[in-house]
């Protein structure tokens, strides 16, 4: 066939289509059949590309400025730009990123849509055969998790970018690039383009000092650890030559030794080793180098270089939380007895004075936000951190908040990620991929997706409609029905009141359906909550009497929650949401907004059994709160401080200096350990009765103590071949199984492991070895090639300083849970205790006992 190609033709999706038929005979048993293809037809664009030169120094000195020539001859004359790129090699090549090219972007195939609907379907017979299963996937990964709440260290990376440059009349143009202090290999992409032509092209440069220096140590590093530091030096300067070197360290790092001198011949190599030792502290610790020439062989030779360590605790911090009724306005003190038993460079703390109940507002959306770990739920109550955290917000509240952009980013990341979580049924899966989806959690998602999109932030209308249309559709075929929990006639009720709040926000939810689960199935919910979902619904929907008996009967509920239930939530959670939604729609009473005052009190009582619990058993005195709290505490916050007239102020005195507090619902400051030895005095002014939270957080000094009252948990170490280790020096290189044994007292279906690692070790993915290797490996009666069945681990994590497990525990049942991990830095490190915790119950938690207190690493 010949077709003729027209002016028509100038575009980039064109496709031939070909449909061809091919008889039946029954005689045979051989059905009629058709067939459909299609082929892509790309235009020749050859004209509309252009030749890019590029001309630089291929060796520059780190911190000078490079001057990159771009010659596109074809473009003189004619109105151009051209934007130059100069990005570490090192980085490309793990991200594999190519020279940008506009041709190829602009001119890519398109993909071609069909829709086909036809009548052979049925006018065909069928003899045999079976039913076509759709199959779909994807290579795209999710991103990665943020990183832990921990210090984290600058790394010098190179991405320099040179915004667009005119190119002038004889297509010529020269771009200046500041080069920092950085020695490798940079790549220099020059992207051309005009009206109608565009071009790249690319070519590296070599930046290099004359000695170039780099260190070697541990990725972290915790308080007493000792530590080998290898530094490394060249001399590229054309000849021998003799140098001194001097490092030193600030807090909480310190060098001993720290004065060496060494001779290099050129282009010669040597290492110099120190010993660096963690001090007393947390957080970012500066290593820093200067070597210079100490001859006259030539120019004199001298550099000077910073490099960041991150030093944290082997365990995590505390919050000493403290909230009182003030019904006189006396002074309140805060002085440095209250940092007592925790490192003092992690000391964050906060006094908050309000005429609001003493809940912990700020510092539920301050912790929210550093939450570090992202499974669909955890993701989604960050976003709606970031949501609810404005700037107008912030400073009602009087913490760090969130620009603007900042905002944006946070919450359209939480978006992309949630979005990146949606399977093909409209439900979100756990923790991505594979993992099991739960069908509970979509209303939650769903609702947050709605609140982002009504706030002008970008939500993906395909996502949205596609969990929309999944909540109505499991609305109107009867809900789930959660089998495989205890109270599965609540979790169902439920369920379908959460997504019938959420489609009646839409004018989605259909008002016979509501109106026969308030008659027929309102008696099944254990908890209040779910009423109050349904009631708004009612009233969205328009029937009001309805809508105000639910509410009514669900503030009136005696709520007896199981110890488990399965809905994430707890009374905490339920009465915060509870009273938030009702102010949100309009549906609130004076008694309601007094169960905020009841809230209060019941979360100093829960304080004081923490306390007791703490000093009766030992262990922290923190108050856990799960992201759900954290969330709805945030959600109420908002709320409450944008009705009322009621205001606080005062005198704030740090030290001997002296400030006015001006009048406002809420004050809340939080103070440094300096501020805080120095004595915090805060004089308040108002009408009593006025309410203080004091929020001391920070690291403790000591471990905290082994507790297994609620979960056992158990570390071990093994050799490769599956024997156990006998404790002793490990060389660098070296390798271990660590099994981690664990064993709930209750059921804990959303347990979090978390290991970290001593500073010289590194983790290694199992999953990336070898299996072979492991075929005949057992530890602890389990081969490890069968590990994955030894535990119903649903989400794992490789960090730089931890393992990271998110998985189910039956009652009394025990599990295993194995990760690699080498020696790769020399020197001695204590050792974290084993830690697990209930993602959604903090209070239950566990810490194993730490048999093995430092481990040695030395040089092969």
């Amino acid at each position: 066939f010949e077709i003729p190609v027209t002016k028509d033709w100038e575009r980039h999706d064109v496709y031939l289509s070909a449909l061809v038929f091919r008889g039946g005979s029954a005689v045979e048993r051989i059905t009629p059949a058709r067939a459909v293809g299609e082929a892509f037809v790309p235009m020749d664009r050859t004209a509309r590309k252009v030749e890019v030169k590029l001309d630089a120094s291929k060796l520059i000195k780190p911190e000078t400025e490079l001057a990159v020539s771009v010659n596109v001859p074809a473009l003189a004359g004619k109105q151009a730009r051209v934007t130059i790129s100069a990005v570490d090699v090192g980085i490309l090549n793990i991200t594999r990123f190519a020279v940008p090219d506009a041709n190829a972007w602009f001119f890519a195939q398109r993909r071609l849509g069909v829709d086909a609907y036809d009548l052979y379907g049925r006018v065909i017979e069928s003899f045999s055969g079976s039913n076509a299963r759709l199959r779909f996937g994807g290579d795209l990964a999710l991103d990665a998790l943020p990183q832990a709440r921990r210090p984290t260290a600058k790394v010098q990376t190179v991405d320099l970018f040179s915004g667009p440059v005119v190119l002038d009349a004889q297509g010529k143009a020269t771009v200046p690039l500041n080069v920092p202090d950085f020695n490798g290999t940079l790549r220099l992409s020059a992207l051309v383009y005009s009206d109608e032509q565009y071009g790249s092209g690319d070519m590296e440069t070599v930046v290099r000092a004359p000695l170039v220096a780099e260190i070697s140590t541990p990725r972290v590093m915790a308080p007493g650890d000792q530590a080998l530091l290898a530094l490394d030096l060249q001399n590229f300067s054309g000849a021998k030559r003799d140098f001194r070197v001097k490092l030193s360290a600030d807090h909480p790092l310190a060098i001993r030794k720290g004065e060496r001198s060494l001779s290099l011949e050129d282009n010669g190599k040597g290492t110099l080793t120190f010993e660096l030792d963690a001090l007393q502290g947390f957080g970012v610790g500066h290593v820093r180098v200067t070597a210079e020439s100490s001859d006259k062989a030539g120019d004199p030779i001298r550099i000077e270089r910073s490099f960041e360590m991150v030093v944290r605790a082997g365990w995590p911090g505390v919050l000493r939380s403290t909230p009182q009724s003030l019904d006189s306005l006396a002074p309140i003190s805060l002085g440095a007895s209250a940092m007592d038993g925790l490192i003092p460079d992690s000391v964050n703390a906060r006094l908050t004075l309000s005429s609001l109940p003493p809940l912990p507002f700020s510092a539920a959306l301050a912790d929210l936000i550093k939450y570090p770990y992202g499974c669909v739920e955890q993701t989604t109550s960050k976003g709606f951190a970031a949501l609810l955290l404005d700037e107008q917000t912030a400073a009602k509240l009087h913490v760090p908040g969130l620009d603007a952009e900042q905002r944006k980013a946070r919450i359209e990341g939480a978006v992309g990620r949630v979005a990146s979580m949606q399977t093909g049924t409209g439900h979100f899966s756990m923790w991505g991929g594979e993992s099991e989806a739960n069908t509970f959690i979509t209303p939650y998602v769903t609702e947050f997706l709605l609140d982002a999109r009504d706030e002008g932030f970008l939500v993906p209308d395909s996502v949205l409609q596609k969990a929309l249309q999944r909540l109505s559709d499991d609305l109107l075929s009867g809900g789930h029905p959660y089998y495989n929990y205890e109270q599965s006639d609540h979790m169902r009720f439920a369920d379908k009141a959460w997504s019938a709040y959420v489609l009646a926000r839409v004018k989605r939810a259909p008002l016979g359906t509501l109106r026969a689960l308030f008659d027929d199935e309102r008696e099944k919910s254990l908890t209040a909550l779910p009423l109050v979902h349904l009631g708004i619904a009612l009233k969205l929907m328009g029937d009001e009497p309805r809508a105000v008996k639910a509410i009514e009967e669900a503030f009136a509920k005696d709520v007896k929650r199981p110890r488990w239930l399965g809905d994430y939530g707890s009374d905490l959670r339920d009465t915060a949401l509870m009273v938030s939604l009702v102010q949100r729609f309009g549906m609130s009473k004076p008694e309601y907004g007094a169960r905020v005052f009841q809230l209060a009190r019941d979360l100093k009582v829960d304080q004081r059994e923490a306390e007791q619990r703490a000093a009766t058993w030992g262990g922290s005195k923190r108050l856990y709160l799960s992201t759900q709290e954290q969330v709805a505490i945030g959600r109420l916050g908002k709320n409450l401080i944008n009705d009322g007239d009621a205001v606080v102020s005062g005198t704030l005195a740090i030290g001997a200096t002296s400030t006015p507090v001006s009048p406002d619902r809420i004050w809340s400051r939080n103070f440094g350990a300096g501020e805080v030895r120095s004595g915090v005095r805060m004089t308040p002014q108002g009408t009593p009765p006025l309410y203080l939270s004091t929020d001391i957080a920070g690291i403790p000094t000591q471990a905290p103590a082994a507790d297994d009252s609620m979960v056992s948990v158990q570390r071990s170490y093994y050799t490769l071949d599956g024997k156990p280790w006998v404790v002793g020096p490990l060389k660098s290189g070296d390798a271990l199984i660590v099994g981690i044994k664990l064993e709930a007292r209750e059921s804990m279906p959303d347990a979090l492991l978390v290991e970290l690692l001593p500073g010289g070790l590194e983790i290694e993915n199992f999953n990336l070895t070898d299996a072979r290797q492991w075929a005949d490996v057992v530890v602890d009666g389990i081969t490890l090639n069968d590990r994955s069945s030894a535990a119903q681990v649903d989400h794992e994590e490789f960090r730089d300083d931890r393992y990271v497990a998110a998985l189910k525990l039956d009652q009394g049942q025990q599990a295993h849970v194995f990760y690699l991990v080498r020696a790769v830095s020399p020197g001695t490190y204590r050792v974290p205790p084993p830690q697990i915790e209930d993602m959604y119950r903090p209070e239950v938690r566990g810490v194993g006992a730490n048999p093995v207190k430092t481990i040695e690493v030395v040089q092969p």
